[in-house]
């Protein structure tokens, strides 16, 4: 009898050891998640004010569209951290040391070295697997066929989410456009006095010619290509990864749960919680069907040469550096912004499903 009752009351004083020990660990765990992420948004809104301060615009957006989950999505790439203007410094560095195109592993290794990757440690996740950043950084769209990073298209990316201004993003189009590298000496040509009664020697100069721009040219065609392949197939490719992984998230929450119940264990912290999962990573908001219901790249091409390309010139036949800057950085600053690239191809999708219905019908009455 009284073994009996030593034994319940030591079940109870248990149970009761294990509800404190189960609440501590809960409140604890709940505390470090409240504190890390106040922690990790003012190093954020830190981040921010210094870039706002030096005129800075976070390449963050609002899309009440029908490309609103991918914007969304493409907010979450924490390259909005970074600024173009040191990021492209670096990669154009890069460019001129090992060629346009390098190893995911060098890319690293070089980044590391420099006092950007020490500023902004979010970069460290290029090469963390399974991050994010490596994603994207090992997406297709980036590489080439011997699966290297194709330098003028991460500067691409980059210009479409760091943090910067529409003149940078101007500037340095163009010089991907044009292959002009600001850090080489550029085309002299000598310049002599047309008064044949000054000393021509004494006002020679030099005068740097910079690259003009053509709307034929194949360079200026294939870079707004690529735009729109960055802005819209990869995010949509992307972000259908996050819905995988939203999806596994969910199943490990469940399971989770389900393993306490087993276990006779009301309450404990989950390691996955419904903070983790991101709004618009549901099943349904998969995008992924619009990339296979049009011929992508001719979308992309038609839109490149005829919107795009057309815009920009006008009935110009050629652009000089400074009215370049000035079409994309005052008239059309909306070519260089991802989520109106996307809404742009998305519109000219429809154009396109609609005429092929159309088509459709017109072949099934005759």
């Amino acid at each position: 009898m009284g073994n009996t009752y030593c034994a319940g009351a030591r079940e109870k004083v248990e149970e009761k050891q294990k509800a404190t020990l189960e609440f501590y660990s809960r409140v604890t765990h709940k505390v470090k998640r409240k504190y890390d992420k106040a922690k990790n948004k003012t190093k954020e809104n830190y981040c921010i004010a210094k870039l706002k301060a030096k005129g800075y615009s976070m390449n963050y957006f609002d899309d009440n569209g029908e490309t609103k989950v991918i914007t969304e999505f493409e907010n979450r790439i924490p390259l909005y951290l970074v600024p173009l203007d040191e990021f492209d410094k670096f990669l154009l560095q890069l460019q001129s040391d090992a060629g346009k195109a390098v190893q995911l592993q060098t890319f690293a290794e070089q980044l590391h070295k420099t006092e950007l990757f020490q500023f902004y440690p979010i970069l460290k996740d290029i090469s963390t697997e399974g991050t994010l950043l490596n994603l994207i950084f090992t997406h297709r769209t980036l590489l080439n066929e011997k699966l290297e990073l194709t330098l003028p298209h991460v500067r691409l990316l980059a210009l479409l989410l760091c943090a910067s201004t529409k003149r940078m993003k101007a500037e340095i189009f163009y010089q991907i456009v044009t292959g002009h590298n600001p850090n080489e000496k550029r085309e002299v040509v000598a310049v002599q006095s047309q008064h044949s009664n000054v000393n021509s020697e004494a006002i020679d100069s030099d005068i740097f010619i910079d690259p003009l721009v053509y709307p034929t040219s194949e360079s200026l065609i294939d870079c707004l290509i690529k735009l729109q392949e960055l802005s819209f197939s990869m995010m949509i490719l992307l972000h259908d990864k996050e819905i995988e992984r939203v999806k596994k998230l969910t199943h490990d929450v469940n399971a989770q749960q389900q393993a306490m119940e087993a276990h006779g264990i009301r309450r404990a912290p989950p390691t996955v919680t419904p903070e983790d999962i991101p709004m618009g990573c549901q099943p349904e908001d998969s995008k992924v069907k619009w990339l296979s219901v049009a011929d992508m790249q001719g979308i992309y091409k038609e839109l490149a040469e005829g919107l795009l390309a057309g815009s920009i010139f006008g009935k110009e036949e050629k652009l000089a550096h400074e009215v370049f800057l000035q079409k994309l950085n005052k008239e059309h600053p909306e070519f260089l912004k991802s989520h109106q690239i996307r809404k742009f191809v998305f519109s000219r999708l429809v154009d396109h499903t609609f005429a092929s219905k159309i088509e459709e019908s017109k072949g099934s009455s005759q």
